[in-house]
């Protein structure tokens, strides 16, 4: 009964959105995560499960996407303060990937959009890509009967290492649950095993390179090996191993000033259902005002 509810919930949100979709024709943007994603790594939509609809667009299309949202009965849970309300906006579009969520009750379900962009977090350190230019050869999928755009099986590949290590070392999210979950290696192993075509090694140091994600690769490849020792797999990391960084694989934190050493092993963080409280315990002020903030604005 779960399952068949939450195919319904997810077909009635792609419906709801499905005018968004199409005014959205005259901009680039791309569906991230969720259904898209599940396509492209399992063949099946329903295979990754998901609270919401992730799109990504270049900054200069929020507005726009937004008035379609608010069109569509879609809203913000914006604070009562204007004046808040147009400080955190600030903060968001000057530090984060993403703004706060859209939502719209229908149907007794409660349906999310996150509106993101930028493929890098707030703290990223290095060159970014144009987003602009990231979408450039979107493609059409049909999701639940809807048509939309979403990134070519590379790209979806940089997304998918990105927000996973963005996940795994963010100290707003490790500090809420433990995002250091079996399933997400499993993306990345099956996405690679099941798209070896177009995800070989060789194309993987490729976008490597052209991204500039060379560490951010290397450490989602070399603990998905960990977690799923395969033969042919092994040959991934023994191609991205020039960009090793013993920083990012023994720290957690997503720049330079935060990023602290790990006091577990992998194998005791990984699931381990308390790593919040262990990420809590070793926040200092700065930190823990800054995880504060973050809850305010996305929870």
């Amino acid at each position: 009964m779960v399952d068949k509810l939450y195919k319904i919930e997810r077909k009635l949100l792609y419906k709801e959105l499905e005018p968004l979709f199409k005014e959205l024709s005259s901009v680039k943007y791309a569906v991230v995560k969720g259904e898209a994603l599940s396509q492209q790594i399992y063949g099946v939509p329903d295979r990754r499960r998901s609270s919401d609809i992730d799109i990504l667009t270049d900054k200069r299309n929020v507005e726009f996407l937004e008035k379609q949202l608010l069109k569509l009965g879609f809203k913000q849970k914006l604070p009562e303060d204007s004046a808040e309300t147009r400080r955190n906006r600030v903060l968001c579009m000057a530090y984060s990937h993403q703004i706060p969520s859209y939502h719209k009750e229908k149907f007794g379900f409660y349906f999310n959009v996150d509106v993101n962009y930028d493929i890098f977090w707030g703290e990223y350190e290095g060159w970014r890509c144009s987003i602009d230019e990231f979408l450039s050869d979107s493609v059409d999928m049909e999701i639940y009967g809807v048509t939309v755009k979403t990134l070519p099986v590379e790209k979806a590949f940089v997304q998918l290492i990105l927000h996973h290590y963005k996940e795994m070392n963010s100290l707003y999210h490790l500090s809420q649950h433990n995002t250091i979950r079996t399933e997400m290696f499993m993306d990345v192993y099956n996405m690679l095993k099941n798209n070896v075509e177009v995800l070989s090694s060789e194309i993987v140091k490729c976008l490597s390179d052209q991204y500039s994600i060379g560490k951010y690769m290397y450490y989602m490849l070399y603990f998905t090996g960990k977690v799923f020792e395969h033969v042919d797999f092994c040959e991934y990391v023994r191609k991205l191993k020039i960009y090793e960084d013993s920083s990012l694989l023994e720290c957690y934190g997503l720049c330079t000033s935060e990023r602290k050493k790990w006091g577990l092993s992998f194998e005791e963080r990984l699931g381990y259902e308390k790593v919040n409280e262990y990420i809590q315990e070793n926040l200092n002020l700065e930190e823990a005002k800054k995880v504060e903030i973050n809850y305010n604005i996305f929870t």
